[in-house]
């Protein structure tokens, strides 16, 4: 399983998805000019993340331990990006049977409602250990 890295962009923001480091998030502006283009490899890496995690904890049975924290810390969000970051969302739902734990940490600049907003509204949506912290 390889990572997934893309730099952040004026219109698209940083991913890095590491499964050795267990280094998971999105970070910056998301308003790709494409949104399904840009966002669609991410999906396709959790599913295949997730076939990972299956045969590790297959493997490694009662031994197996593995807590996954997914950090997004958007600045911005079009509409479309935030369909998308639902769409993520509910592939994160779907890895809870083969990890320990997976937790989304939502982080929202000081003052940033409308942000903040998006993280409580996605929050009632998915079955996930969901946090909201403001940020510095």
């Amino acid at each position: 399983m390889e990572k997934l890295f893309v730099e952040a962009t004026e219109f698209s923001p940083l991913i890095n998805l590491d499964p050795f480091t267990d280094t998971l998030e999105f970070r910056g502006e998301s308003r790709p000019e494409n949104a399904c283009k840009f966002f669609q490899p991410v999906l396709e890496w959790l599913d295949n993340y997730n076939k990972v995690l299956y045969f590790m904890k297959s493997d490694k049975g009662d031994a197996y331990h593995k807590d996954l924290v997914f950090t997004f810390a958007f600045d911005y969000l079009n509409s479309t990006s935030l369909k998308f970051v639902y769409d993520i969302l509910k592939k994160l739902e779907s890895l809870v049977p083969n990890a320990t734990s997976v937790t989304v940490k939502w982080i929202y600049e000081p003052g940033d409602e409308d942000m903040k907003d998006n993280g409580e509204e996605l929050a009632k949506l998915v079955k996930l250990k969901f946090t909201l912290e403001e940020g510095k």
